[in-house]
């Protein structure tokens, strides 16, 4: 049996201190980190390649959260917060089998 390694980038973000780029950032890893692990299951068939899927996509949602939290300590006005309720209220995955 044969896996394959997914390389860990000790990638150095340009703007290491704007924690703003750098939630962003994070939010772009964990979302290729799940989109890898989901094509190397649909590859192999590896069981450990479905799990790592599962964890990266639960990453990724506290990813987007942490994005979100960032956003609010830049005090949206009250236009911006109704904008932004109602986009999440309207978001869903119906169309997901």
């Amino acid at each position: 049996m044969h896996y394959k390694i997914v390389p860990v980038e000790d990638e150095v973000h340009e703007h290491k201190d704007d924690f703003m780029h750098s939630a962003l950032c994070r939010v772009k890893d964990e979302y290729e980190g799940w989109l890898e692990y989901k094509k190397m299951y649909k590859e192999h068939h590896h069981d450990r390649y479905r799990i790592a899927s599962k964890q990266e996509f639960g990453h990724l949602l506290m990813a987007i959260e942490d994005f979100f939290h960032e956003i609010t300590k830049h005090a949206p006005d009250m236009e911006e917060a109704t904008e932004f309720n109602k986009m999440i209220s309207g978001f869903s995955m119906k169309g997901v089998a």
